[in-house]
């Protein structure tokens, strides 16, 4: 696997990780309330891309691309259905 994959993938967990608390992230499958909070951390990504936060940029980005998984495993198009 590319190296860049491996760390990208790396910043998802430990978004995923540090999110934990919320609850599982398999069981968030409403497609309404995902899209919502893409758009949400969207907004952030913008505001650390502006202000040149590359931390903030870290962590918004795994936190867009998380929730794009999210959308992905409620539709059934990844996971055990594979």
């Amino acid at each position: 696997m590319l190296i860049e994959i491996e760390q990208f993938a790396q910043l998802m967990q430990t978004e995923l990780t540090a999110n934990e608390c919320k609850g599982n992230w398999k069981l968030f499958l409403d497609e309404k309330d995902i899209l919502h909070e893409l758009e949400y951390h969207k907004a952030k990504l913008l505001f650390a891309l502006k202000f040149d936060d590359e931390e903030g940029i870290k962590e918004h980005t795994a936190d867009c691309a998380n929730y794009l998984m999210m959308l992905l495993n409620s539709k059934g198009l990844i996971g055990n259905k594979l």
